[in-house]
């Protein structure tokens, strides 16, 4: 837009007032048209940066219609993924409208009326035969049995992965006697598992595949089919999951009451799925020994029960207020997490202009903060006494001036990140009182870092009974590789041997005869 031409009526004869005109306060025509001149060039400069920031302002509100649809449709599929994934058909037809636990409670247990029932069928023939002689002795009264060699041999026909083939054994079972109780006993054959036509070996690799590799149900009755010449079904899986779930909740349990005795510990948790329901996976670990539990609240009374009243040693942990409560020797709070949460709320500064002054302080606070937690995760323990000691005054130093730094409310992050320095004080420096201590809460995260894998594959489980079984799977799983165990062994240790030679086995102790 231009600037307009101010043009004058002409005058018969030159007016002697136009340099100072009585009519506008004696002000001179030419320089009251400069200053109209004037006005309209600063009118034309907002125009313009009106219609710039206009044009700006259209586009993020484009860009911003078109994140609110591309949010909505993917909360459209989650709910259908979920949905697909844990509740029912919508073509099947539901009774009078009640809450599904109800209606799971008021099923009767067993197969559902009307459909046939299906087993694993049996095999005709059998590859090997082992003859198992009858006991001596009554394992109930531990009085003499006699051998009855008349009475017809019992055969047990088993089916189980033989140098990655499978294979039919036959055990033949000759009864006996006591003399005491008058039972009738019959033995127990190498590597049988009485009244279960499914061996140790191929119970152990499906729960490693399961727990271990996270493959899913259907993938691996696809590679044990392909791969081993074995059909099993989806429902055995689950079947063999809980039953060895069942026999490894000792193990679990005894894992537990060994976590208070520890000097050091480290206890995280992260969100669950349960029936499309929110829920809580907790891990408490060490350098040998893991502990996972799944529970429905993230309340610390949960870890304060796993633990017990007679912990005494270190917990390392975030900054969650749900372990504030807990009674140990010290607390380390992790500097990773520390360091981590300074970085974020920095990056989330960076679309405010430099030169507001609450922004800069902001930003200068969190960079030291971020540089405080790197130099405490960098400190080496094994440098010589005086700079080892030199580089822990640095630190108590750093911590001390972050503390003391006066900020206000304005401030936003900094204030935020600053009381959480004052809350937990006391806190951040306990690894430099003694080795061992680490400063990172990272031990616990990297336990976790696979389950989460299996979460957003599996999107958690359908049932707390599965749930149990895969914390009790996952303690003993992950236990046994802190332990330098092999896992296959240790899972066809419980499977198939007594609780006792399991518990050499997981420990180290060596198995007599």
């Amino acid at each position: 837009m231009s600037s307009p031409a101010y043009n004058f009526y002409p005058l018969v004869r030159p007016c002697r007032c136009v340099n100072a005109c009585p009519h506008i306060g004696g002000a001179s025509i030419k320089a009251l048209a400069n200053d109209a001149s004037a006005y309209h060039r600063v009118c034309r400069e907002f125009d313009q940066r009106y219609a710039r920031l206009s044009s700006q302002f259209d586009q993020i509100l484009d860009r911003a219609n078109k994140l609110e649809d591309e949010v909505a449709r993917l909360k459209a599929e989650l709910r259908h993924e979920r949905r697909r994934r844990f509740r029912r058909s919508a073509d099947t037809p539901k009774p009078d409208a009640q809450p599904l636990q109800e209606e799971v409670a008021k099923r009767p247990p067993g197969g559902v009326p009307g459909h046939r029932g299906v087993c694993r069928p049996i095999p005709n023939d059998a590859e090997c035969s082992i003859n198992v002689s009858a006991p001596t002795s009554c394992p109930h009264c531990n009085a003499r049995a006699a051998a009855y060699p008349s009475r017809c041999p019992d055969h047990h026909l088993q089916e189980d992965l033989y140098n990655g083939r499978c294979r039919v054994t036959c055990y033949i079972h000759f009864w006996s006697r006591c003399t005491g109780c008058r039972r009738w006993l019959k033995g127990v054959g190498p590597d049988e598992l009485p009244g279960f036509q499914l061996g140790p070996q191929i119970r152990a690799l499906v729960i490693y595949l399961r727990q271990q590799i996270g493959v899913s149900v259907d993938h691996v009755v696809d590679l044990l089919k392909e791969c081993h010449g074995f059909e099993i079904s989806a429902a055995t899986i689950i079947n063999i999951e809980r039953h060895t779930a069942r026999l490894a909740e000792p193990l679990a349990q005894d894992i537990q009451r060994r976590l208070p005795a520890v000097e050091v510990l480290h206890a995280d948790e992260t969100h669950w799925r349960i029936d499309g329901q929110r829920a809580y996976l907790w891990t408490h670990v060490t350098g040998d020994l893991a502990h996972f539990k799944v529970d429905p609240t993230r309340g610390g009374e949960v870890s304060r029960t796993i633990l017990g009243p007679d912990f005494d040693g270190v917990l390392v942990t975030d900054c969650y207020a749900g372990y504030n409560q807990h009674v140990a020797s010290g607390k380390q709070k992790c500097m990773a997490h520390l360091r981590r949460t300074a970085i974020d709320w920095a990056s989330s500064l960076d679309d405010l202009s430099n030169q507001e002054t609450n922004v800069l302080q902001t930003r200068s606070f969190l960079n030291r903060v971020r540089r405080f937690a790197e130099d405490a995760m960098r400190l080496d323990q094994q440098d010589p006494h005086r700079q080892k000691q030199k580089r822990k005054n640095k630190l108590r130093k750093e911590l001390a001036g972050l503390i003391d730094e006066p900020l206000t409310r304005s401030h936003d992050k900094a204030y935020q990140l600053q009381q959480r320095l004052v809350v937990y004080q006391q806190d951040w420096l306990t690894f430099l009182k003694a080795e061992g201590i680490p400063a990172t809460n990272n031990l616990a995260e990297r336990a976790l870092r696979p389950l989460v894998v299996i979460r957003k594959m599996t999107l958690g489980h359908k049932s707390w009974r599965g749930a149990s079984s895969f914390g009790i799977l996952q303690t003993l799983i992950q236990t046994a590789r802190r332990q330098g165990r092999h896992v296959l062994r240790m899972l066809e240790a419980v499977i198939s041997k007594p609780p006792s030679a399991a518990y050499r086995y997981l420990y180290g102790q060596p198995e007599s005869g």
